[in-house]
């Protein structure tokens, strides 16, 4: 079944990690790339949709690409 006809309780329970599935519900991908995968997610504490990039399970570690992560996430809050 492609990505796109999944529904949103399944792609939550296949995309996002057991600690963020109960508070988030996954929309649709929005991008992939080379660290990792955009989602339009819904928080589904304050009912707002919001984009939630996830490393790919390989880069999870730290390093470089985790600091370039988080360099990413502070800016990307500043807007």
């Amino acid at each position: 079944m492609p990505l796109e006809e999944k529904s949103s309780k399944s792609l939550s329970r296949a995309m996002l990690p057991a600690e963020l599935a109960g508070r988030y519900s996954v929309e649709r991908v929005l991008g992939s790339g080379g660290y990792g995968t955009v989602f339009l997610v819904r928080d589904l504490l304050i009912g707002r949709l919001v984009a939630m990039k996830l490393l790919h399970h390989g880069m999870k570690s730290g390093g470089l690409v985790h600091r370039h992560f988080l360099q990413e996430a502070r800016i990307a809050g500043q807007l």
